[in-house]
């Protein structure tokens, strides 16, 4: 009984050592992106992770582009805004066609 009470508190420290690390993590990256000017300044922190969560899809959505496709559809642009209250307004309103 005794090992069950040790290995369930290792597992729920753990875990808590993990989550407090990857808003940790988080925090660093808005840090990072907010001095690059991906992210606008002046956002509260729930923006600011929105902001975060929109950065990544984004990310995400290059890097699944098929090979082949035009360097200009991938890079970068220099000129993009940073993502902020309009872009986060934006991605929060659902499409007519999802659902």
């Amino acid at each position: 009984m005794f090992r069950v009470l040790i290995l369930l508190y290792v597992t729920v420290y753990s875990g808590f050592t993990l989550a407090e690390t990857a808003v940790v993590d988080d925090e660093r990256m808005i840090r990072s992106l907010i001095a690059r000017g991906v992210i606008c300044q002046g956002l509260t922190a729930h923006e600011q992770q929105q902001a975060l969560q929109i950065y990544l899809n984004q990310k995400h959505r290059r890097q699944k582009l098929p090979a082949g496709t035009p360097e200009k559809e991938v890079s970068e642009k220099k000129d993009t805004p940073c993502i902020g209250r309009a872009a986060i307004t934006q991605h929060l309103t659902p499409t007519s066609n999802s659902g």
